[in-house]
């Protein structure tokens, strides 16, 4: 029994330790000068204190050591009224890229004639891991 209960806590608390928080400077993405980032390997999230929420869209059990040959890929959607913006988010081991794509919402479908995509790309670096 206490080898299983010891099993269970062991798993329980490694689990844990995969999430990581990252400080990270904001270079342009937001009003504040730094920008707290939390990654959540258990549900695939990476989530920014200003509020934005991305979903994974690779493997979050990566380990740090193998981010700079496979960075973590997120994304989210966000539809307003004039504008629908595309999010990518990398995150490496010790900086994160964003990707931002902007396109006009039209009634008929958006072709190049009609529409503009504003791009912009903030690198968030450097990151240290908090505690």
């Amino acid at each position: 029994m206490r080898l299983f209960l010891g099993l269970f806590i062991l798993i329980a608390s490694s689990a844990m330790a995969e999430d990581e928080t990252f400080i990270c400077q904001a270079n342009g993405f937001g009003t504040q000068p730094q920008i707290t980032v939390h990654h959540d390997t258990t549900n695939d999230l990476l989530q920014f204190d200003s509020g934005f929420s991305f979903a994974g869209q690779n493997n979050p059990k990566t380990p740090i050591a193998e981010r700079g040959a496979e960075s973590l890929w997120f994304k989210a959607k966000i539809k307003g009224d004039a504008i629908k913006t595309t999010y990518n988010v990398y995150l490496y081991n010790n900086w994160i890229l964003i990707e931002t794509i902007e396109l006009p919402v039209l009634e008929a479908p958006c072709t190049p004639m009609t529409c503009e995509e504003q791009q912009t790309i903030y690198r968030l670096k450097p990151c240290t891991l908090a505690d």
